[in-house]
């Protein structure tokens, strides 16, 4: 997925300036230094990928906005989890409830007997 967004923004920023310029993503997507914020590139999205750009025999620096940082997409992964073990939980809780509430007369019994002898009923 990087590496795709990557190659998105290398074909944008070609498309930006022209042809005649080349310009090669040089590092990740990351978030904006505090002082960045106020930039063009970091106003939109808060988050910026450095372009290594070329003109002719000049080198030079520039910055564009990106969507998500590495730490960004982790952190979508382990808030998943999260939302699918609370989920996990509560249909366990659930389902739990409705085997005590729909149980037959037969299970309530071997269940009451269980409990006031200490032993196991071998009938369930």
């Amino acid at each position: 997925r990087n590496e795709m967004m990557m190659t998105r923004l290398f074909l944008l920023a070609l498309a930006a300036v022209g042809a005649e310029r080349e310009c090669v993503v040089s590092s990740l997507c990351e978030l904006c230094r505090p002082e960045e914020l106020k930039l063009p590139y970091c106003a939109k999205t808060h988050r910026r990928v450095q372009l290594s750009c070329r003109t002719g025999g000049d080198r030079s620096i520039d910055f564009e906005p990106c969507e998500a940082t590495p730490q960004d997409e982790a952190f979508g992964v382990l808030r998943f989890e999260g939302l699918m073990l609370t989920v996990g939980a509560f249909s366990a809780y659930v389902v739990s409830r409705r085997k005590l509430r729909y149980s037959t007369l037969y299970e309530r019994r071997a269940r009451a007997a269980t409990a006031q002898d200490g032993t196991a009923s071998s009938c369930l």
